[in-house]
């Protein structure tokens, strides 16, 4: 099931056109938002005040860099094919 998911999320940041690190075993990708020409922290607050998606900045993870998002795979594979869908079209506006 996590595995699905994880994929679905790497085939739509392809699409997106954001890069990020394989996520290994972990339940979250970390991914590079800096091409939105946003830091991530103003891409987080942007996007969930047009979405209502909720991403993490990776400051808050202790990146010293503004240009990595967390999104994390836990939720069911509906919900994060909705919030892949609204990030995309907020990208793409």
């Amino acid at each position: 099931e996590y595995d699905l998911r994880r994929k679905f999320c790497m085939k739509a940041l392809d699409d997106i056109g954001f890069t990020y690190g394989d996520p290994g075993g972990a339940f979250y990708i970390y991914t590079n938002v800096s091409n939105s020409g946003l830091s991530a922290s103003l891409f987080c607050k942007n996007l969930l005040e047009k979405t209502g998606v909720l991403l993490f900045p990776g400051t808050l993870f202790g990146d010293t860099e503004d240009k990595y998002i967390r999104l994390s795979y836990l939720q069911p594979i509906d919900k994060i094919e909705e919030s892949m869908k609204r990030i995309k079209s907020f990208v793409k506006s």
